[in-house]
């Protein structure tokens, strides 16, 4: 679905995230309109050099990377054995145990995999959504 869109006094447009606590906003300036991510915590505009930016990316690498190591040890641990065990899902590196489906910390890596998912989404959303409204507000 959608996300709701505001227009902002230079006459650009912006969208918030939830999952990460930033808007995407589509900054109208001279020549061509540039897509920035705002901070409304500190009420600017993140930089490549902005540290927000850095620990948000951070954060976002590592719970790719996390996502991708316990992928790789499911496979192996299934492969070496041979068959499935729909009770064995992932293997924590971080614990050096295996996560059942009960397991509290395999529930907490499965949120943070939904987060993240969710954040793209919504990323990737709001990205069409003002890439759509710019070539609109462009044609006018």
């Amino acid at each position: 679905q959608p996300l709701p869109a505001k227009l902002l006094p230079d006459g650009g447009i912006g969208v918030h995230s939830e999952a990460l606590g930033l808007e995407l906003r589509a900054l109208r300036g001279a020549e061509d309109p540039q897509l920035r991510l705002f901070d409304p915590a500190t009420n600017s505009l993140l930089t490549a050099d902005s540290k927000r930016l850095r620990e948000a990316e951070r954060e976002r690498d590592e719970l790719e990377r996390g996502k991708a190591e316990l992928e790789r040890a499911n496979a192996e641990l299934r492969a070496s054995r041979g068959e499935e065990d729909p009770r064995l899902r992932f293997f924590d590196p971080a614990t050096n145990s295996l996560l059942t489906a009960d397991s509290k910390r395999l529930r907490e890596v499965e949120r943070e995999r939904d987060e993240l998912e969710r954040g793209k989404a919504e990323l990737e959303r709001a990205n069409a959504e003002l890439r759509a409204r710019l070539a609109e507000l462009e044609r006018r």
